[in-house]
């Protein structure tokens, strides 16, 4: 069974849909949970079935598995079980690409060769040919993947632009061939569409995605490396004008809520996000409301982080005002972390350098942006959207919202 796609429901641009594949479904638009290796870094399986039904996939980075394990020592061990087998993850859909922004990322200063981009891994800077990644590809037997892309942040020359955007038409093409000649098995093929910041590139790589043959959906990659938020609708606007709207979209590097709202306005399906993951690390538990869209609730909340110095998106548990917090990381909520444990022992957890403090952090952040994908689907079948938007967008700017790294 390859994978099929079908939009249920449309506000606007805005739409949720069911791509259905081998291993199971996945509700769009939909976050794909950040992995390493195969497996979100701080969420064992167990505590993975948790999350379902909310959390149905995964996103992989086909790069970390040129080297231990290797494509062949992954088919040797796990046959045609691939990364499902492997990582125990069955009833996952699985989408791969070919970089992860945190671990293997594009080599920095080093261009891509004709051949393919180098990368970088444990051993060093590595080349990836288009029949590489395909070996890659065939043994780990994803249900999605994306063809190997150049990718390169805003700011790079119109030279290097354009030939990010050349070269990646043709290894679309050569992973088109490729997986037409048996690679990949049943995976679904997306075509990467590249261009940086540079307008006439993105709508070129957009223009070339529409006329290749055989694809099943279109992946745009690049995003969150320095371009301008005020230039990403025009970006995309130009890659997505001459795709057919009828196939499911990916995106990755974009991953906070306001821009997953603008996104999803335009029309992304699935986001391949760290954000949930950064945010566990730095030591930050999600707080925002999800259901936006009830005044009462909202406004609660807007009330207590303003009296308590939060942000309006999450609360920082470093901080010493939890030592003895007893309250959950959000009242109400009911995943793991929130239910069984509270703020002061896990402000003890990160402070000792445990880190059981981390993977609740993480259960919580993944529950919490789980259900704001699942209030985003809602708000699009009750065809409220645009308010859900205003409304949460409004909220986040009401208080101190900061990013990430701001303690």
């Amino acid at each position: 069974m390859g994978l099929s796609f079908k939009i249920l429901e449309q506000d606007g641009e805005a739409r949720s849909g069911l791509i259905t594949t081998a291993h199971g479904e996945l509700k769009t638009p939909a976050l794909l949970l950040h992995t390493s290796a195969g497996l979100p870094p701080f969420i064992t399986v167990d505590n993975l079935a948790m999350l379902k039904p909310e959390a149905s996939a995964l996103q992989i980075c086909a790069a970390q598995f040129l080297e231990y394990p290797n494509p062949k020592e992954i088919k040797h061990i796990y046959g045609d079980g691939g990364v499902h087998k492997m990582t125990g993850m069955e009833s996952f859909v699985v989408l791969a690409t070919t970089t992860d922004s945190l671990h293997f990322s594009v080599a920095k200063n080093v261009v891509a060769g004709v051949k393919g981009p180098h990368v970088v891994t444990p051993g060093g800077f590595k080349q990836i040919t288009p029949a590489m990644y395909m070996e890659v590809i065939d043994a780990l037997k994803p249900d999605i993947f994306c063809s190997l892309a150049d990718e390169v942040p805003a700011g790079v020359s119109n030279n290097r632009s354009k030939s990010s955007t050349e070269r990646t038409i043709s290894w679309t093409q050569e992973c088109h061939e490729l997986h037409a000649s048996g690679l990949g098995g049943s995976g679904a093929l997306f075509a990467s569409v590249v261009g940086g910041d540079n307008v006439f590139d993105r709508k070129k790589a957009g223009e070339a995605a529409a006329q290749q043959a055989g694809l099943a959906g279109f992946s745009f990659v690049g995003f969150g490396l320095g371009e301008a938020p005020e230039e990403r609708a025009t970006l995309l606007t130009a890659a997505m004008a001459p795709l057919p709207p009828g196939l499911p979209r990916h995106i990755t590097g974009l991953g906070m809520p306001e821009e997953v709202l603008h996104a999803v306005e335009m029309g992304i399906d699935m986001f391949g996000s760290v954000y949930p993951y950064t945010l566990s690390v730095g030591g930050f538990a999600l707080t925002f409301p999800v259901d936006i869209l009830h005044a009462d609730t909202a406004a609660s909340l807007m009330a207590h982080n303003a009296l308590s110095g939060q942000d309006t998106l999450k609360i920082n548990l470093y901080s010493l005002s939890h030592r003895t917090d007893r309250q959950p990381f959000l009242i109400g909520c009911p995943c793991l972390a929130c239910t069984r444990h509270n703020r002061a022992y896990v402000h003890h957890l990160l402070n000792t350098h445990e880190m059981l403090g981390q993977t609740l952090l993480d259960i919580h952040n993944n529950h919490h942006y789980l259900q704001f994908f699942k209030a985003i689907r809602a708000a699009i079948q009750e065809g409220r959207f645009g308010e859900y938007k205003q409304r949460m967008v409004q909220y986040l700017h009401a208080g101190r919202y900061s990013s990430v790294g701001e303690m």
